[in-house]
């Protein structure tokens, strides 16, 4: 469990992975003690949890940034990594919870005293919480209190579980609220980044924008010797006024000798050749800065998916919390990727 929290700690998108694991060590490895009298199947569930886990482990796969390491040191970003710890705040407290009550139910002890252990558990777990948020809650100190004392006078561990119902519930809501907020400081994040960029890069940007238009320019102007060739007299000042350089080949209003069409020709050829090797020279530079917006776009887009994976997944880890507190023992119903399939729609790719 220390690794998954040290993965966590490095991959603040990983929301969804844990949770989905978490879930499925939880119901492997306590769901036996909660009913002695009911054992329940839960190879179905297992399957489809760490099918979940891996469909979501497959889109939040992470690459360290290449082309845009230089970027990412203003405060949006800044504030997208604060956004981020308040997620891994969550994680360690989502998974701390989660091995207890497994701690718990393994324990030798009676279900009056899991559900007295499980009410001083949540009560140092949440009272800071309340002091500091992180996150916000939505919930008075005088309100734990009642919790706390509802889950401790309970005495069956399902019970116990069950009157712990509204901090989890608060804890997926504040969660959810979370992610928006994360996803919120995302975009503005991305932007900041995208802004940089084209700051470091707009005297390129403008150069070639430039070349472009004078190539464009001299091809276009080509014509205007094709029609002083097919008997238009005006054509070639038209050409001059265009293409002032050439005037040194033959002035305004005088005639032109086949040697100064062959000359005009040749000066166009020359330099539309040079406007093409200015453009080679800068094509390095310019295929980096499209592949740092091409990274960058990716890195959103990754994140993004993540964060939407996220909310869908804590939904039903909150589902599938109430639904084992409440004693249902049909794997079907309790099925991790089925409750998130209900709670994302058609918004995130799921198995």
């Amino acid at each position: 469990m220390s690794k998954c929290i040290d993965d966590v700690r490095s991959h603040p998108a990983a929301l969804a992975i844990i949770l989905a694991l978490v879930v499925s060590e939880l119901l492997l490895s306590g769901c036996s003690h909660f009913r002695a009298s009911k054992r329940l199947d839960l190879g179905p569930f297992a399957e489809s949890t760490i099918t979940l886990a891996s469909d979501i482990q497959l889109g939040l796969t992470q690459k360290k940034p290449v082309y845009t390491r230089d970027y990412g040191h203003g405060p949006a970003v800044a504030e997208f990594e604060m956004m981020a710890k308040k997620v891994r705040a969550i994680i360690r407290g989502t998974i701390a919870y989660a091995i207890e009550i497994v701690t718990l139910s393994e324990s030798k002890m009676s279900d009056a005293e899991r559900c007295g252990e499980l009410a001083d558990y949540l009560d140092g777990l949440l009272r800071p919480v309340l002091t500091t948020p992180v996150p916000e809650l939505n919930m008075t100190v005088a309100k734990l209190d009642t919790i706390v004392a509802n889950v401790a006078k309970q005495k069956k561990f399902l019970d116990g579980l069950a009157a712990a119902q509204p901090i989890i519930d608060e804890v997926a809501r504040a969660t959810s609220e979370v992610v928006e907020d994360t996803q919120i400081a995302l975009d503005a994040a991305v932007e900041e980044v995208r802004n940089e960029i084209e700051r470091d890069n707009r005297d390129l940007t403008t150069a070639v924008k430039a070349l472009k238009q004078e190539q464009i320019r001299s091809i276009l102007n080509v014509r205007f010797l094709k029609a002083y060739r097919h008997g238009d007299p005006t054509a070639i000042d038209s050409l001059l006024a265009a293409e002032p350089h050439l005037k040194d080949i033959v002035k305004p209003g005088e005639p032109v000798t086949p040697a100064d069409m062959s000359a005009i020709e040749q000066r166009l050829i020359f330099k539309l050749d040079a406007l093409r090797k200015i453009r080679e020279q800068l094509q390095p530079d310019l295929e980096l800065y499209w592949k740092q917006h091409q990274e960058l776009e990716a890195m959103a887009d990754m994140y993004e998916l993540a964060l939407r994976q996220a909310q869908v997944t804590v939904i039903a880890w909150d589902r599938a919390h109430q639904r084992l507190a409440a004693g249902i023992t049909d794997p079907a119903k309790i099925n991790l990727v089925g409750i998130a399939r209900k709670a994302a729609g058609s918004a995130v790719p799921l198995p």
